[in-house]
């Protein structure tokens, strides 16, 4: 006989089935983290790949209204000019955070991601 098992998924999850990730443009992911701190969830994981490659960042609500404008912005994680990323990060205070991923090739790339709360 078989058995089947459900896991509760207590942690927001995104991961996304390969896509493709136009030229010269971006995709974001956000969390909210309402309270920070030693019983609750504070950290951001993600794993991201992509086939040319591509700038990973993970920043505040302030840094992404920065990134959004062209301006310099605090990051708190990420990578540039990478294929493949994997970071646990802990954020450092409360707040909406955003997990950018950004083709800045002129050419389209394919991603893939998975980013959740712990």
């Amino acid at each position: 006989s078989s058995k089947s098992y459900a896991r509760e998924n207590t942690r927001e999850e995104r991961i996304m089935p390969v896509q493709t990730l136009p030229e010269r443009n971006y995709v974001y992911i956000t969390f909210d983290f309402p309270n920070v701190g030693f019983l609750h969830q504070s950290h951001i994981n993600c794993f991201v790949q992509s086939e040319r490659p591509i700038d990973v960042w993970i920043t505040d609500a302030i840094g992404f209204q920065q990134f959004q404008n062209g301006e310099q912005f605090a990051y708190f994680g990420g990578v540039q000019n990478s294929t493949e990323y994997r970071q646990s990060l802990r954020v450092p205070h409360e707040g909406i955070w955003y997990v950018i991923i950004h083709n800045l090739q002129y050419q389209p790339t394919a991603i893939y991601y998975e980013v959740y709360q712990v």
